[in-house]
């Protein structure tokens, strides 16, 4: 399975709200856009965490070790480590910012093929599963599960859990638009 092939104007909406509507490509550095507007940048290796990215809250960029394209193209048992360098600023509720620098580690693998049925219908997927390591302690963080279908051209369900907390949250695809297909009218009808 290759590097995922896109189109501008590809939109893929799930059931959480989440809309990303690829509206420019430079190489592999895609950038996405929600439906209200906010833009973010991610690399076509989805598995890697978001390039760039701007909000209320913070804005950031990322940098990965050139070994997370190693994951691609997709096989069973394939396995990926890679580091990544994240720089982020944080907006204080006084105005104040703080600038953070942040090294992570990432090991992902490729499980055997298998059907999943998300709201938009059952796909043939290859399922990546992805944890972060801390580099100090090289305890396990989180981890990351991407389900991929080469049929849809992207992942159609992502779900990750914090594993200091416990907290686990997801989502999955509803629908995908491509072409004329992906109009606001029509996103806002999936939407409501």
């Amino acid at each position: 399975t290759p590097l995922p092939q896109y189109q501008l104007q590809d939109t893929f909406i799930y059931d959480d709200g989440r809309v990303e509507q690829l509206v420019s490509m430079e190489g592999d550095t895609l950038t996405w856009s929600t439906f209200a507007g906010r833009r973010y940048l991610r690399d076509r290796n989805f598995t890697i965490p978001l390039l760039q990215w701007d909000t209320v809250e913070s804005k950031g960029t990322r940098r990965a070790s050139p070994e997370a394209r190693s994951l691609w193209p997709l096989k069973p048992g394939k396995r990926a480590r890679f580091r990544v360098l994240t720089d982020t600023s944080v907006q204080g509720k006084d105005g104040s910012s703080q600038r953070r620098r942040r090294t992570e580690l990432w090991s992902c693998r490729v499980l055997p093929p298998a059907p999943i049925t998300v709201p938009a219908g059952t796909f043939e997927s290859m399922e990546i599963r992805c944890e972060r390591f801390s580099p100090r302690t090289m305890r396990i963080l989180s981890e990351e599960r991407w389900h991929y279908s080469e049929e849809v051209g992207h992942y159609v369900s992502r779900s990750w859990v914090e594993l200091s907390t416990g907290r686990r949250t997801g989502y999955a695809l509803v629908a995908a638009l491509h072409g004329r297909d992906a109009n606001p009218r029509r996103i806002r009808s999936i939407l409501s």
